[in-house]
């Protein structure tokens, strides 16, 4: 391989609550690994669970100290007894450092153009005055939240300014034809020329989760209900009442239940589950998987909460499914369900509705519905995002080194891209 380009990648994984970001960024680690053999990763982030999670080849991280973020959006200190301040005055130090010596070809930064805080803007402009060859990317999930919060915010923190200052692209991980977010967050045309959406990122089932099955419960022939909430931190309510709608009989057809209550889950909460579940039901209960495509695929059914991994896995593996989305703080969930629903490829529940007896009869009306297949799915969802981000990463990087042999010839960001092996990538022109 030492014909090949070799190529350094930077990420920037904003994590201050739950399990989203992190397992978002890893899948796109696992791609650009498997599709450009001399890439060299190395990911910033301060997830408490990253020692947890498997890490691809050729993928190194820098644990950065934790902050939390409470549901009214106040940062702190997840474990130490320090100012906020002080913490992200030594977050950015260390990402800053961390840029210097790697010398990164492209930086992927995820969520939010200058970081937690702003804690990633030095960053940012060293890179722009400083390293020519490398190319700055923002990552965006599908929706952010409710444009009638998002715009205001974005506005006043100058996140439009900042991207046409210093950002080279905006891969959007989702479809227009979903949530168009240039036209919802009234991007403006110095933004909106930058933008790429890249398709919804499915999940293939990797290689080395075959053997991840051994701890699926005995199904004897009835149908398996997964049950996941992501990294469970406001997960309770769903498990208590799917459980409760379980053992009072409101579950009409006999079945299977695996429920994961995710890291994040509060002990004694759990310990609550596990006291529902050890009562001779074929019910089991898992804190968590780090092969959760697998459980999927072994899954007749799936309840859920509404964050986007749980979406594109469920999607990718075609699954009946009964949504049960966050409205707080953000609602971006409640919107990515509503629109999922409409387009017939879920069943959603109104948080705020949730009971075990409405839960128990969308169940079943998903089990006696017409599942799920590809062509469904693909009418509505483009789920190839994945290898459209290795492609861009490998087209970005390439053009950033012939920058650097142009070093006197200041970057300028080019109105089209294209890219002839994806015909359906989407690119935002200007309006």
């Amino acid at each position: 391989m030492s014909h090949l380009p070799s190529y350094r990648v930077l990420m920037y994984s904003h994590d201050a609550y739950g399990m989203g970001n992190i397992r978002r960024t890893l899948a796109i680690c696992r791609q650009l690994t498997e599709s450009l053999p001399n890439i060299s990763i190395l990911l910033l982030t301060g997830s408490p669970i990253i020692h947890a999670l498997r890490i691809p080849p050729r993928v190194d991280y820098l644990k950065l100290p934790c902050l939390t973020r409470d549901r009214s959006e106040c940062f702190s200190a997840k474990y130490w007894d320090i100012p906020w301040k002080e913490l992200i005055k030594m977050r950015s130090d260390i990402m800053l450092s961390a840029v210097k010596r790697f010398r990164p070809d492209l930086v992927l930064v995820d969520k939010k153009p200058a970081g937690i805080k702003r804690e990633f803007l030095k960053t940012v402009q060293y890179i722009r005055k400083n390293m020519p060859r490398c190319r700055l990317v923002l990552g965006l999930r599908d929706i952010l939240d409710d444009p009638r919060v998002t715009v205001p915010i974005w506005r006043s923190n100058g996140y439009f300014d900042l991207i046409e200052k210093y950002y080279h692209q905006v891969w959007i991980y989702g479809s227009p034809a979903i949530f168009d977010a240039v036209r919802e967050y009234h991007m403006p045309e110095g933004v909106a020329r930058k933008v790429v959406y890249t398709g919804y990122l499915g999940r293939p089932l990797n290689p080395w989760q075959a053997t991840a099955a051994s701890d699926l419960p005995e199904t004897n022939g009835n149908p398996l209900s997964l049950v996941m909430v992501g990294g469970g931190g406001d997960g309770f309510p769903l498990l208590n009442d799917y459980l409760e709608g379980v053992l009072q009989g409101h579950l009409r057809l006999p079945a299977n239940h695996l429920l994961i209550s995710g890291p994040e889950m509060p002990a004694d909460k759990r310990e609550l589950l596990q006291q529902h579940c050890a009562n001779g039901h074929p019910i089991g209960l898992r804190e968590y998987t780090d092969a959760i495509e697998n459980y999927l695929r072994a899954a007749d059914m799936v309840v859920s909460m509404g964050g986007y991994n749980s979406v594109c896995e469920i999607l990718s593996f075609r699954k009946r499914a009964v949504i049960v989305p966050r409205i707080t703080p953000v609602s971006e969930q409640f919107i990515r369900a509503r629109r999922l629903a409409r387009l017939g490829l879920i069943r959603m529940i109104d948080p705020r509705e949730l009971s075990p007896q409405r839960l128990m009869a969308e169940v079943e009306a998903a089990y006696r519905g017409k599942g799920l297949t590809i062509a469904s799915v693909q009418d509505y969802i483009d789920l190839n995002g994945l290898p459209k981000v290795a492609e861009l990463t490998r087209r970005l990087c390439e053009e950033g080194a012939a920058a650097a042999e142009r070093s006197t010839v200041p970057y300028r960001h080019s109105r089209s891209l294209s890219v002839p092996v994806m015909s359906n990538l989407c690119l935002v022109k200007s309006r």
